[in-house]
This record gives structure tokens, C-alpha cells and sequence, in this order.
């Protein structure tokens, strides 16, 4: 798996690229609510 990511990570060299991927991959749902 993290091989798997890190070779697709490649893909994404840049900074902006790189936030576009965390944002598609991240799992927003696993981010505690800092409001109720």
C-alpha cells in the first residue's frame, strides 16, 4: 500500500497537485468536528 501511494503520489510532483490529491483522497469523515 504504501508503495501503491507513493508511486501514484508521483504523479502529483507539484504543491498544487499535491493538495488536489489529498483532498480526492482524504477521508473528510475521519476528521473530528471542532463545532457541534
Amino acid at each position: 500500500t504504501s508503495f501503491c501511494f507513493y508511486w501514484e503520489l508521483q504523479q502529483y510532483s507539484n504543491l498544487p497537485g499535491l493538495i488536489f490529491y489529498a483532498i480526492q483522497r482524504w477521508d473528510f469523515t475521519q476528521i473530528p468536528r471542532l463545532k457541534d
